[in-house]
Formats: structure tokens, C-alpha cells, sequence
């Protein structure tokens, strides 16, 4: 059991590794794949090609939860990690935007569309897989999958600052950044032969005669419920990583947070965070979901004022700021993943759960650092992450309040 939620994990931590790669070497793919004249424009056009791989993951998921709920959940994710490892590897060894032209830049974003579309099918069908073959601790099972998306982003600057340390900057501008991309594919390689050990699930196996001809039909007709109160949960999950974290550094100037604090929101508070939730997936296990998920939209809607006032005052603790992530992001990172699979039965819970998963991340997630910078251009106020993350807690709890009772106990079917 233990092969197989590590074997499942390990697609998480090449997502969470790809994004922060090409995030920290943006400017070195802009000068690389974009024309040199404006590098202003460059590095908006390589961000564009980097949002656009989120913005396909929907329609991977509906695609990979198609096929793994026709053919087997084994096969299908398997091959989402080697898609994901291929084009990761491929774009290392692309041609510039000197010696190919327009093509380069062209071949830049088909690789990472392809990127996008994989990753779609990669997290839900790990979900899918997990659920299905473990019974007495499934949330916690299901909450180390999320805690790999920590280890890519640790992994990813693990890189970074070793390829810096061994290589003087004109050479990562040069080459560099190819090697950490090297890497990235050669480490999703290997997880597509691990996983190739894993065996199908118990719960497929036994629908093999009963399997449904359309699943994404299926689940848009029956489960519009399941779908939005999945997906208002799911959005505190998506962001909450977006806003407590990722867009962290870039809001810190905009606020004038020192880079002191700053500190306060770095690789080591979220690995804490994230470990420390896995507290709160051994919890799933033994008390009802939906009051332990409760915690997460209260604290926010109490406590989200006071711990962004304090941030941007430089008056806040490390501790305080890791609790607050903890008992908000981290108990619905915990939970929620589960519950996505449990609210699905067998016949279409690939597709269920990549269709809420993948929506999340594209909307809640996704769009987050634009309405909440365009929310503080328009009012000059900087403590718009607030109310982004109150106006996410009440759609969260309106979706506790729908969700139907049952898909919060420890039954799956």
C-alpha cells in the first residue's frame, strides 16, 4: 500500500516541480524563445504560454477521465505522467528563437499545452487510484498526494539554487535552465516505469460489465450538485495555495512587505504546513468531514483581516502566519481530495474528480492573482487577498451546506 500512494505521488511533485521551474527561469525562456527587442514583452508572452497550460487542464481531465473510466485507471494515469515527463524533456532541447524563428515559440506552447493536458488526468487520476485501494486510512492517503505538490515545489528550488551555485549567470541564461527541464523529464520518466508495477483497482475490476458509455455526460446530467459544492470546497484548496503562497512574492512588493518577512511565506512554512495537515487527514478518517472542513472557511472569515494587516505591518510571527495557513489551506488540502472521490461512484469518479479538480485550478486558483491585483489598482487597498479569500469562504460553506450528507463519511462504493 505504501508502493502505491508513493508510486501515486509522484505525478504531484513533477506538477509542482514544472511550475516552479518555469516560473523561476521565465527570464531566461524569454530571452531564449522570444525576440529581444522588449523583454518586458517577452516575459508577458512566456507567462501567457505558462497560463495557457493551466487553462487546458480542464479539458485534460474530461479527456484522461474518459478514458480511465472506460479502460482502468492503472493505464490511464500512467501514461498522463510519461505525456507530462515527455514534454518536459522535449522543451530542454528546442531550438531558439535565433536559429528557428516564430517555430520556436510555437513549439514552446504545444509542448506546454501538452503539459497542461496531462497534468489534468495526472492529480485526479491519483485520487481515483488512491481511494479505490485503500479502505481503513483513505483521507490520509489521499492528503499525501498533495503534500508531493510541496515536495516538487522544494525540489524545483533545490535545483535552482544549485544549478546558481555551479553556474555564473550568463551560462544559466545560456543553458541552465535547460538542465533543471533535463531533470524534470528524466524524473517523470522514471515514474511512468514505477508505476508500470502498480495493478488495477479492486473497485474497477469488479464494474468492468457495467462501465458507463459517456461519463462526462454522465456526470454534467446527474451530479450538477456534486459539481459545484465540489468544486466551492475544492476552491479552498486551489486558493488557498495561490494566495498564501505562490503569489506571495509578488504581492510582497505591491504591499511593501520586507523581504524579512517575506520569509514568512517560503519553501520551509509550507513543507510545515503541509506535513502538519496530514495531522488533519488522520483525523478524516476518524470524525465526520464535513465539521472538521467547517474550521477551514471559519478561521478565514475571522482571522484573515487580522493576519493580513499584521503581514502588511510587519508585525506578524512565523508561527501565527503558519497557523493560520494550517487550520485554513491545510485542513481543506487534507480533507477535500477525498471527498471529491467519495462523492462519485466507481463508474465515473475519474471523470467526477478531474472535472472539479481541474475547474478549481483554472477558476479559483488560476485567476486569483488577477482579480486580486485588479481589485487593489481599483481601490488602492492592499489588503484585497482578504476579501478574495472571505468571498472563497462563503461560497466554500454554501457548498458544505449543499453537499449531501452522506459523501462525508469513510463509505466509497
Amino acid at each position: 500500500m505504501k508502493k502505491s500512494i508513493f508510486y501515486s505521488s509522484i505525478g504531484g511533485i513533477l506538477e509542482f516541480y514544472d511550475f516552479i521551474i518555469f516560473a523561476i527561469f521565465a527570464t531566461a525562456i524569454s530571452n531564449t524563445f522570444f525576440p529581444a527587442e522588449s523583454q518586458v514583452a517577452g516575459l508577458l508572452l512566456t507567462f501567457s504560454i505558462f497560463a495557457a497550460g493551466y487553462l487546458v487542464r480542464p479539458i485534460g481531465g474530461i479527456i484522461f477521465g474518459h478514458f480511465g473510466d472506460k479502460y482502468g485507471r492503472k493505464k490511464t494515469f500512467t501514461y498522463s505522467i510519461i505525456m507530462m515527463a515527455s514534454a518536459t524533456f522535449l522543451i530542454a532541447f528546442l531550438p531558439s528563437y535565433g536559429r528557428i524563428g516564430i517555430l520556436a515559440p510555437i513549439f514552446l506552447t504545444i509542448l506546454r499545452l501538452i503539459q497542461g493536458a496531462s497534468i489534468g488526468g495526472e492529480i485526479p487520476g491519483a485520487i481515483t487510484f488512491i481511494s479505490e485501494t485503500t479502505s481503513k486510512s483513505r483521507t490520509l492517503a489521499c492528503s499525501i498526494i498533495f503534500f508531493g505538490l510541496v515536495l516538487g515545489i522544494i525540489l524545483g528550488e533545490l535545483v535552482n539554487i544549485g544549478l546558481t551555485k555551479w553556474l555564473p549567470a550568463p551560462d544559466m541564461l545560456a543553458y541552465g535552465w535547460r538542465i533543471a527541464f533535463i531533470l524534470g523529464g528524466i524524473f517523470g520518466m522514471v515514474g511512468f516505469f514505477l508505476r508500470r508495477e502498480l495493478v488495477e483497482t479492486p473497485l474497477f475490476k469488479d464494474i468492468e460489465h457495467s462501465k458507463t458509455k459517456a461519463p462526462f455526460l454522465t456526470v454534467i446530467k446527474k451530479y450538477p450538485m456534486e459539481i459545484f459544492s465540489g468544486w466551492a470546497l475544492m476552491g479552498l484548496v486551489s486558493a488557498g495555495i495561490m494566495v498564501l503562497f505562490l503569489m506571495m512574492p509578488a504581492y510582497s512588493k505591491v504591499a511593501g512587505i520586507p523581504a524579512v518577512n517575506v520569509l514568512l511565506i517560503n519553501t520551509f512554512i509550507l513543507f510545515v504546513v503541509m506535513g502538519l495537515s496530514l495531522i488533519f487527514g488522520f483525523l478524516g478518517d476518524r470524525i465526520n468531514k464535513r465539521y472538521l472542513l467547517l474550521i477551514s472557511p471559519v478561521v478565514i472569515m475571522i482571522f484573515s483581516y487580522m493576519v493580513f494587516q499584521h503581514l502588511t505591518h510587519h508585525d506578524i510571527s512565523l508561527i501565527t502566519y503558519a497557523l493560520f495557513c494550517l487550520f485554513t489551506m491545510g485542513i481543506a488540502v487534507a480533507l477535500v481530495p477525498c471527498i471529491l472521490a467519495e462523492s462519485f461512484p466507481t463508474q465515473i469518479r475519474y471523470t467526477g474528480v478531474g472535472i472539479v479538480y481541474n475547474l478549481s485550478f483554472a477558476t479559483t486558483g488560476g485567476l486569483a492573482p488577477v482579480i486580486i491585483f485588479y481589485l487593489i489598482s481599483r481601490t488602492d487597498n492592499i489588503l484585497m487577498p482578504v476579501v478574495y479569500l472571505m468571498g472563497v469562504s462563503v461560497i466554500a460553506l454554501v457548498g458544505i451546506a449543499l453537499y449531501p450528507k452522506n459523501h462525508f463519511d469513510a463509505s466509497i462504493t
